[in-house]
C-alpha cells in the first residue's frame, strides 16, 4: 500500500509560488496550484501522513491561504487485502482546520 498527499488550492497565491524542493508545484486548469511533497519517504499510516505534509507545507510557507484541499490517495494491489479506516485524532483535525485545510481520502487499486 502507498499513500500520497497533495494540497490544492484555487487562484494565485504569491506566497506559494517560491515553494522550492521538496515540493513540486503544477498549475491546474481551474486556475489554481496543486502542491505535492517529494521527498521520498513513506509513510503507511493516513494519520502519519497528513501530519508530516501539513507540518512540512507549514514550515515552508508561514500563511497558507484559507479554503485548499488536502487529497489523501491510498494505493493499494489488487491482490491484496486493503482494509484503511480513517479515524484522526483531534490534534490531527484541529491541524487541519488550523491550515484552513479540507480533506479528501479515496482509495484506489493499482497494478504497479
Amino acid at each position: 500500500m502507498e499513500i500520497k498527499v497533495v494540497a490544492s488550492f484555487l487562484g494565485k497565491y504569491e506566497n506559494l509560488s517560491a515553494l522550492g524542493a521538496p515540493f513540486r508545484m503544477e498549475s491546474l486548469a481551474n486556475a489554481g496550484i496543486s502542491i505535492e511533497l517529494m521527498d521520498g519517504i513513506s509513510i503507511t499510516h493516513i494519520e502519519q501522513a497528513i501530519v508530516y505534509f501539513v507540518s512540512s507545507l507549514r514550515s515552508a510557507v508561514t500563511d497558507l491561504p484559507k479554503g485548499g484541499e488536502l487529497r489523501v490517495a491510498v494505493y493499494f494491489s489488487p491482490d491484496e487485502v486493503a482494509a484503511f479506516v480513517v479515524s484522526l485524532p483531534q490534534e490531527v483535525i484541529k491541524l487541519l482546520a488550523d491550515a484552513g485545510l479540507a480533506l479528501e481520502v479515496v482509495g484506489f487499486p493499482c497494478s504497479s
